[in-house]
């Protein structure tokens, strides 16, 4: 029986650390403002820069706002230049680690609204997240990417 309840007991420690691993950081999310450094795979780009931020709240449970800085970008043959920020009322929710910003409109253009979409994960320290984006205009997908975010 003692033989049984070691391996038992190891294998329920086990996978325990794996299971809290994946439900989202071990320690609260930084609140501010973070910047995501790193885009990549932006493959209709053709020129210029984005650079795309969000705001935690201060109590690390949602999103408050989220924004774009737009140089030179062009995308899809179109040209955006310029910078907005979309704030919520009610936060994104920063479930387990992860949120998702679901196509809120970044930019309003003659041609319809430029929606962005950000789904991303937090890691274990709190001070790093990582997700995918997309842009969208007039419902067609103008590009999509993966970045990588820092606090401020």
């Amino acid at each position: 029986m003692k033989k049984l309840i070691i391996p038992l007991l190891t294998v329920l420690m086990v996978v325990s650390i794996i299971f809290a691993g994946c439900f989202g950081p071990s320690v609260p999310v930084q609140p501010g403002d973070w910047f995501c450094t790193k885009l990549d795979g932006l493959e209709e780009v053709t020129s210029g820069v984005v650079l795309v931020a969000f705001r935690v709240n201060p109590t690390s449970t949602g999103i408050t706002a989220v924004g774009c800085v737009f140089q030179d970008f062009t995308c899809g043959g179109i040209n955006f230049e310029g910078t907005n920020t979309v704030e919520s009322a009610h936060p994104w929710p920063i479930t387990r680690g992860r949120f998702t910003i679901e196509r809120v409109t970044i930019v309003d253009t003659t041609l319809g609204p430029l929606e962005l979409t950000v789904q991303g994960k937090f890691d274990g320290t709190g001070t790093h997240a990582s997700g995918t984006l997309e842009f969208r205009l007039e419902g067609t997908i103008l590009t999509t990417g993966t970045w990588e975010a820092w606090p401020d």
